[in-house]
């Protein structure tokens, strides 16, 4: 009974030529793989330097009072609700504000109003 342990067997050129160019190609997707991990996290830092430096800029050459507001200024804006209608919710989002509003039955609409131009932009209804 044979006690030592078996070992390997040297591969016969073939093989060995096929294991040497296996070796090679890992070590070329390790390289690219590094590389383009190295370039996206310099990429990263160049814009986090530069979006730093910018905020810094704006708000340092913004007059005040205008460094958070980006909608015009508007005095007075109206807009006639239907009979009955209730509003439900809003939201702002850049110029534009939604309004979900409640009619009378099981019925909603949603109105997009152009605060930019004071007008509605578009009314979704739901029944």
């Amino acid at each position: 009974m044979n006690t030592k342990i078996d070992e390997e067997e040297p591969l016969d050129p073939v093989m060995e030529r096929v294991r040497v160019k296996m070796v090679r190609l890992l070590g070329i997707s390790i390289g690219l793989m590094l590389l383009a991990l190295i370039t996206v996290l310099g990429a990263v830092v160049y814009k986090i330097s530069q979006g730093s430096s910018k905020d810094a800029e704006t708000q340092s050459t913004a007059p005040v009072g205008t460094q958070h507001s980006l909608l015009p200024m508007l005095e007075t804006l109206e807009f006639m609700l239907p009979e009955g209608a209730e509003i439900r919710s809003s939201s702002l989002a850049g110029n534009r504000l939604l309004l979900e509003l409640q009619l009378p039955g099981e019925s909603k609409e949603f109105w997009v109003l152009d605060l930019a131009s004071g007008r509605i932009a578009s009314k979704v209804s739901i029944r």
